[in-house]
């Protein structure tokens, strides 16, 4: 069995005031099931000129993503939870967050395909 990520997420936005409403921002990625566990599914990129954190707010099922706080890399952390036969998509929501302020949200929805299992 082979796994192929089929789109690498790569998310850019622009920082918002502090004071503004914050942005939310919806990325839509489809993967093969069964990734290894560690395995990356991309990073948020910022084109802001202070320092950002991203903190994983929630995720469904709950424990299936790992993020990086500094890098805004996110990971598979539970691989059984990108099995099709028992989750066909995984949802999380991520803050992104500077030393003063919340910026926005980034709401993210995986679609698994289903590979045939010899």
């Amino acid at each position: 069995m082979k796994f192929k990520l089929l789109h690498y997420l790569t998310i850019s936005f622009f920082l918002f005031s502090c004071y503004k409403h914050t942005a939310v921002k919806r990325i839509n990625l489809k993967i093969n099931e069964n990734p290894p566990n560690g395995s990356s599914l991309g990073r948020i990129n910022s084109e802001a000129n202070q320092t950002l954190f991203y903190l994983l707010m929630s995720d469904i099922p709950q424990g299936s993503i790992h993020i990086d706080s500094y890098s805004g890399e996110i990971f598979v952390a539970d691989s059984s939870n990108f099995d099709y036969e028992q989750n066909q998509n995984i949802q999380a929501e991520i803050q992104i967050l500077s030393d003063s302020c919340t910026h926005g949200f980034i709401r993210v929805d995986i679609r698994l395909n289903d590979i045939i299992e010899e």
